[in-house]
Parts: C-alpha cells; structure tokens; sequence
C-alpha cells in the first residue's frame, strides 16, 4: 500500500486528471518554474547572509578571547594597571574604557 496508486479509487483519479491538466498549461508551468527559482534564490542568498553574520560574530568573539588573554598575559608579568591598559590600547586599537573592561574580565 505505501507509495502506490490504488486502482480505481475516484479521488486518486481526480488528483491524477488535475495534475496532468496542470502540468500541460504553459502558463502554470512557468509559473511553478519561476516560483522554484526565486525559493532557490532566496535560499542562497540566506545561506551566504547567515555564513556572513556567523563569521563576522566568529572573528569578533576570537578577537575578543585573543584581547582578554593578553591582559591575562600582562598580568602575569606583575605590570601596572596602567602599563596593561596602554598596552592593550595601543595593540588592539582600543579606548581607555574599553581596555579596562578586557582587564577587568581578565581578572575575574
């Protein structure tokens, strides 16, 4: 019974009768046709947005991990608060502010 047409059944026989009259209009078919296109494209174009976001949000969290084990780093050389936030400042291109939170994460 499964995936097989059962013989004689009137509704088998009007789905199959519509499918074939559908399947002969031109104008349907194009129209399909054109609808698969634009769901394929759609599908592409969604897939690259969200590889694109995902790694941009990759690069940002590694960029991230990589400041805060620096600070880690500093810290362990027993330098400054001040020496550390220059340094993080300067490598990575940071405000002050922004340097004292990377410290201050790293020393959690």
């Amino acid at each position: 019974m499964h995936n097989q047409i059962a013989a004689g059944d009137p509704l088998v026989e009007q789905v199959t009768r519509e499918m074939k009259r559908i399947k002969q209009d031109p104008e349907r078919r194009r129209d399909y046709m054109k609808y698969e296109l634009d769901l394929m494209d759609a599908r592409s174009d969604g897939m690259a947005i969200g590889l694109a976001e995902g790694k941009k949000q990759g690069l940002e969290q590694g960029k991230q991990e990589s400041i805060v084990a620096a600070a880690k780093m500093l810290l362990g050389l027993e330098l400054s608060r001040t020496v550390i936030v220059k340094q993080l400042m300067s490598a990575y291109d940071l405000s002050s502010a922004e340097a004292e939170r990377y410290l201050k994460r790293a020393q959690e």
